[in-house]
């Protein structure tokens, strides 16, 4: 399988990943547009709230067809060393619609290397086994760690605007996907398989911060063993729908109504 199917596959798996969390942002933004009038309200409020289970299977079903019109990822996972050196690595993923109305995909992996400043580095001590975010299922965040001092931020986003990103879907052409490198003190790599794609940074000796978008969804995990780091999983899944307006409160109705039997 070429690296251009391996990004679409991923692609879809993050599009079910947030489907109950995109149609309830399209809700947000017909509000807005004021499709959805106070008056209205009472179609929403008079059903029964649905349950976990129920919202797990919904998978995006009431998006329109070509309501879509663009869809980006970017992961990045930075680590800063006590003595400044750091390493971070990261990809872009942009499906959108090029100027002659045809699907486009670019994938662009990346890195950045930061130097030592000079200052004292920190060893690492004590043990960490295991993920924490093993058998996650959804989205997991997880953080162990052995040392003092340090700054761990997971961070996952999704946002759902009208229209592409910037006005237009990507127009530049694929770089690189998977990456590999060493600097910084530590060692990157972005990974694109099947149905997932991995982030990730290991600094020998003083641990792993690694992120995942697959079938599984979304999980962010550091293991960090010394101290006075300063640590960044950043995960952001952005959705364009085409501005049609929204849902008109007839639609809602329809679309709640058969959400009952799920």
């Amino acid at each position: 399988m070429n690296a251009g199917n391996q990004g679409m596959r991923v692609l879809r798996g993050a599009v079910r990943i947030m489907a109950a969390g995109a149609t309830l942002s399209v809700l947000t933004v017909a509000a807005h547009a004021e499709t959805l009038r106070g008056r209205d309200v009472s179609v929403i409020m008079a059903r029964t709230p649905l349950s976990a289970r129920a919202l797990s299977n919904l998978r995006g079903r009431y998006v329109a067809s070509g309501g879509v019109v663009y869809f980006g990822l970017e992961i990045v996972s930075r680590w800063t060393q006590a003595d400044g050196a750091g390493l971070s690595v990261g990809t872009n993923v942009n499906l959108g619609i090029d100027g002659e109305g045809h699907p486009h995909l670019s994938v662009n992996s990346f890195s950045h290397e930061m130097g030592s400043n000079g200052g004292a580095s920190s060893s690492g001590h004590g043990t960490i086994t295991g993920n924490p975010i093993a058998g996650v299922s959804g989205i997991g965040q997880g953080i162990q760690t052995t040392g003092d001092g340090n700054v761990i931020q997971n961070a996952a986003v999704i946002n759902v605007t009208s229209g592409a990103a910037g006005g237009s879907g990507p127009s530049g052409p694929s770089g690189t996907r998977n990456l590999s490198v060493v600097g910084g003190g530590g060692q990157g790599s972005v990974e694109f398989n099947a149905n997932s794609v991995i982030v990730a940074v290991n600094v020998p000796g003083q641990g792993v911060i690694q992120q995942t978008l697959g079938a599984q969804g979304i999980g962010q995990s550091a293991q960090v063993l010394s101290s006075a780091n300063n640590i960044l999983n950043q995960m952001s899944l952005n959705v364009g729908f085409a501005k049609s307006g929204g849902f008109s409160a007839a639609q809602i109705s329809t679309i709640l109504g058969a959400m009952r039997g799920l």
